[in-house]
């Protein structure tokens, strides 16, 4: 059966070693029969000093166990009543061996369990509050544990060893007839309990648990392999979770890295195809340039062995006394036009006089001189030598 453990925040599970060829879920808390358990109940001068307490423990438990030996045992204590500086005690105790051989089952079984605890203690996990007997019905003896508010209070313990079966009836009956509410943990099919018409029965499955880890005969040393067992699981997953992390990363970024890398190699080959293309360009610059330089220093040569065109304004505008100058166009090649006017027609020839005294200036054509209004305007062609 399973439990919700509110201090583990997860499934609890109890089963029987009957139950572990079925068990779906391999990990839980085993329950065992009361015969697997040694129960006997003492009696002690009460003792504060728990030192001195466990040393009258040992020296009853001698008494009683023959040969008896504190580490080939499992033992728990349970304190029923303290009266008249008397403490009453039951003890639990099971043979370590047993233990052993129960856990090396469970590993064949490949079954991790967290507690061991005996049937009769079920009850201390129990919610509910409620007066009950834990009964034991075996061949030769009646065990009865009395419970009130979660806790042992009391334990009786009763031979039948030449009584018949109605003679057990009635000691039984004698017993918990004043028990308003009674119960067993046995299976309520078991015939030898059903036999009993008088008990009330409950079937423990059917209980309210929480877990408490009280009395729990799990040796030490398994539990510690255990966790560790457990803490190495842990760190195996977390080591492996940081290593597909790690390689994750790794991938990443020497996918990143190749990415990077052919991103470089194509602008390192977009800049290579660009420099040649600069280069190209500048190839072409210069030798534009060249050509440039080449029609400068002619044009430079030709200028040297002609007229600057500074020189042609100026003589025309020197020459062009009461003239008004309109413009002046050259065909570029030897014939300057010049446009004009003037309110005296005879200003216009001497003008066309005055440039011919330039030795750089002959032969001038009259294309017309005409009278508009008040004023003659004119458009003359004077030819350019270059002789000189």
């Amino acid at each position: 059966m399973k439990i919700f453990n509110f201090f583990r925040k997860n499934s609890t599970n109890f089963f029987l070693l009957d139950d572990i060829k079925n068990l779906t879920n391999k990990t839980g808390i085993l329950v065992l029969d009361s015969s697997f358990f040694i129960v006997s109940q003492i009696t002690i001068p009460y003792e504060p000093d728990l030192r001195e307490r466990s040393l009258m423990i040992e020296d009853k438990l001698q008494e009683v166990i023959e040969n008896y030996n504190s580490f080939l045992y499992i033992e728990k204590e349970i304190s029923l009543s303290i009266i008249d500086d008397n403490e009453t005690i039951l003890i639990v105790l099971i043979e370590r061996e047993k233990i052993e051989n129960i856990i090396s089952e469970l590993q064949t079984n490949k079954i991790t369990i967290s507690g061991i605890f005996p049937l009769f203690f079920m009850e201390f996990f129990n919610k509910e509050t409620k007066d009950k007997i834990y009964l034991e019905i075996q061949k030769e003896q009646l065990r009865l544990y009395f419970y009130r508010a979660k806790k042992l209070y009391n334990f009786e313990e009763i031979e039948f060893s030449n009584d018949s079966f109605s003679e057990k009836l009635l000691i039984l009956e004698n017993n918990i007839s004043n028990i308003n509410y009674m119960f067993t943990y046995e299976n309520n099919k078991n015939s030898t309990y059903l036999s009993f018409y008088f008990i009330k029965y409950q079937d423990w499955h059917t209980y309210n648990y929480y877990y408490r880890k009280d009395f729990d005969f799990l040796p030490e040393q398994y539990r510690l392999e255990v966790q560790y067992k457990s803490l190495l699981k842990i760190l195996s997953i977390t080591t492996g979770i940081l290593l597909i992390i790690v390689l994750s990363v790794f991938l990443l970024l020497n996918i990143y890295n190749n990415k990077c890398t052919h991103n470089l190699n194509t602008i390192q080959n977009n800049l290579k195809i660009l420099k040649e293309k600069i280069a190209n360009k500048k190839e072409q610059i210069k030798e534009i340039q060249f050509k440039i330089n080449n029609i400068n220093s002619q044009a430079q040569i030709k200028l040297s062995n002609s007229l600057k065109a500074s020189s042609l304004i100026d003589a025309i505008f020197l020459s062009s006394s009461n003239i008004h100058i309109e413009s002046i166009n050259f065909d570029g090649k030897k014939i300057v036009k010049i446009t004009g006017s003037s309110f005296n027609e005879s200003n216009i020839y001497l003008f066309e006089k005055k440039l011919l005294e330039y030795k750089f200036f002959k032969n001038i054509n009259h294309d017309f001189i005409k009278l508009q209004g008040n004023k003659y305007v004119f458009i003359i062609e004077v030819e350019i030598t270059y002789d000189n």
